[in-house]
């Protein structure tokens, strides 16, 4: 896949000698503008954590050089931009661009995310269960790396363009691996796993219009491999296995699109999309089509009718039974197990909006929608409804009270025709949402945004073993407040609060397999966001900045523990963290051309439960520019 990006980039460097012979456009010569300029930084990153680095989720774990540079140079026809910011060898962003008139244009883009992983606890040893972490100290994280090229010719005085795309994605690291070692001893085992991900991609498309009609077809592929440990060995009593496998996947997608001009009172649009998915280890395939139509009508300046459909068809299959092999007193043993038939199904999605301009001051909204979802499955077999129909409503409203007060707000309502003889308990039978937005700017140097939500979802009539109901509820708040002092400070203070309810059953099973239902039982989480954000210029070449943020969190999940055997799992489902980030940055030109830059962040976990998930992580960036 890299050759296939570099020969692009060959292609387009060699391409504009082939049009030297262009005339010059009609109007005259070419005007330069500034035909070359830049920002370049270096720099050095200092990292230091203690205790859990996920107090430093996204923070590469060592310090590193670090630097960026943006670059234009426009020797016109010809145009070219390089941005790069650099801050280890796993954090990076990388976006080149070239064009030649419009004729030939090229992007380049690569970049890279580091990603710190949890190393969960798997308990303790009890009677009936032995736990085994055998590598108790291991530190997981993973680095995801993307890199793309894509060219597109056009051709001149017609518009006809080919685009031509290469891209891959490399994720690299460590992670956990958690498994059961033997299912009749109850030996619960993790171990660590290295990981190299690797996808590959490539996309052509074709794309002209004629008049007031665009067409376009593209061709997608896609596959996916592990090219490190593609699974795990290892050995329970007298028997070597192998378990986790990760498959090789590949990929394909054509797509068909036409669409009329958005220029006028009518617009429409049409795409068509199909393809194929496959598991080339196990034999899984499934074959996919998307269709999808849009149509808008604005008949006045005041109205716009708006119709959208959506169609998803999946076919799925899969082999009925799989073979596994495993080593036992030196001897293979070969079990086959059946496997359960794949989920098809085929789902419809229409809506209808309209929308009126009452007055100059209030927009109204209205909207209509419908959802069928058809599965081709055994419900018995997988606990799911093979039918589904949503219907939805929502009304909204945009009012300007004044110039300086606007209210934005909607509701809605969804409701879902459940089966009298419903097995799938996974969805809502109705669903209603409110929000509203204000804003508020009574002076020059004072605005404020408050914005709220809540949903409330609830199902009833479940079948057994379950009885009752359940309910959720979701709220947020978010307010915030930016302040202007004088003419070279700012200041901006905000809260915000998010909770989940929810209050539903629960299934126990005992070794018999014989199911018990708690109904009732309540799990709710909320947090709590205060921040603070100032900027102050303390001269022309001056300027510093900071902020402060804190979250409270708290969850539970609470059982009445009658059942027996229930005792003590509510304790491992509460939560009670604080989380603190402070942040400043001070960036000071010392001429035009010269200046530099230093940056410090600070973030403390808190766990008021588990001390060992407790952790501090430090950033601090000091970088020297130059600018021309």
């Amino acid at each position: 896949m890299k050759k296939i990006i570099y020969l692009i980039a060959l292609i387009v460097l060699l391409a504009p000698p082939l049009w030297a012979q262009e005339k010059t456009p009609t109007g005259g010569q070419y005007q330069l503008g500034t035909p070359f300029e830049g920002d370049i930084r270096l720099g050095y990153r200092w990292n230091m954590t203690s205790g859990n680095p996920m107090a430093g989720e996204y923070e590469y774990q060592h310090s590193s050089p670090a630097g960026s540079a943006v670059i234009e140079y426009d020797p016109l026809p010809t145009r070219m931009l390089l941005e790069t910011y650099v801050l280890n060898s796993k954090d990076y962003f990388a976006e080149f661009d070239y064009a030649y008139k419009d004729i030939i244009m090229l992007n380049m883009l690569s970049r890279s995310m580091f990603h710190n992983l949890d190393h969960y606890s798997i308990g303790q040893s009890t009677t009936g269960m032995t736990v085994t972490d055998l590598n108790p100290a291991d530190v997981y994280g993973a680095s995801n790396a993307m890199n793309r090229a894509q060219i597109r010719f056009k051709a001149p005085d017609f518009p006809f363009h080919i685009y031509l795309e290469a891209r891959s994605q490399e994720k690299h690291g460590t992670m956990q691996q958690r498994f059961m070692n033997s299912f009749t001893a109850g030996d619960k085992m993790s171990r660590s796993r290295d990981i190299d991900y690797e996808t590959e991609g490539a996309k052509v498309t074709i794309n002209s219009h004629l008049q007031w009609l665009e067409a376009e077809y593209s061709h997608d592929t896609q596959k996916f491999k592990d090219t490190r440990d593609k699974y795990l060995t290892d050995t329970g009593g007298a028997t070597t296995y192998t378990h986790n496998l990760m498959p090789d996947i590949e990929s394909s997608t054509d797509t068909f699109k036409v669409h009329t001009s958005h220029t006028g009172r009518i617009a429409a649009a049409v795409t068509y999309s199909t393809g194929d998915r496959k598991n080339n280890d196990s034999g899984a395939k499934s074959d996919f089509t998307n269709s999808a139509g849009d149509l808008s009508w604005i008949p006045t300046k005041d109205v716009t009718v708006a119709v959208k459909y959506r169609h998803y068809e999946v076919d799925a299959n899969n082999p009925g039974a799989v073979t596994d092999t495993v080593t036992t007193a030196g001897l293979p043993v070969s079990t086959t197990y059946l496997v359960r038939n794949a989920i098809s199904y085929q789902k419809d999605i229409m809506t209808g909006l309209v929308r009126y301009r009452a007055t100059k001051d209030l927009t109204l909204r209205a909207e209509l929608g419908y959802e069928n979802l058809k599965r081709d499955i055994d419900p018995t077999m997988w606990q799911l409804d093979d039918k589904v129909n949503r219907t939805m409503a929502r009304l909204g409203a945009t009012y300007r009270v004044t110039n300086r007060i606007i209210l934005r707000g909607d509701i809605s309502h969804q409701s879902a025709n459940v089966p009298a003889n419903s097995v799938d308990n996974t969805y809502p039978e109705t669903s209603d949402q409110a929000r509203l937005t204000a804003t508020w700017t009574p002076k020059p140097w004072f605005n404020m945004l408050l914005s709220g939500a809540t949903v409330r979802e609830e199902r009833s009539g479940l079948n057994a073993p379950f009885t009752d109901k359940w309910t959720n509820e979701r709220d947020r708040l978010l307010g915030s407040f930016t302040f202007l002092v004088g003419k070279t400070t700012s200041v901006t203070p905000s809260y915000s609060f998010f909770q989940n309810k929810h209050t539903g059953p629960i299934a126990y099973t005992d070794l018999s397999s014989a199911i018990t239902a708690e109904t009732g039982v309540p799990y709710a989480d909320t947090a709590h966001v205060a921040a603070l954000t100032l900027s102050h210029a303390l001269a022309d070449a001056i300027i510093f900045t900071a902020d402060v943020s804190k979250s409270w969190s708290r969850g539970s999940w609470q059982n009445s523990g009658v059942i027996a055997g229930s005792n003590g799992i509510a304790d491992l489902t509460t939560i009670k963290t604080v989380d603190t980030i402070a942040g400043a940055d001070l960036e000071i030109r010392v001429s035009k051309n010269l200046g530099y830059d230093l940056r410090y962040q600070i973030r403390r976990i808190d766990d008021k439960l588990d001390d060992t998930q407790d952790g501090t992580n430090q950033t601090i960036l000091a970088t020297l520019s130059w600018k021309w």
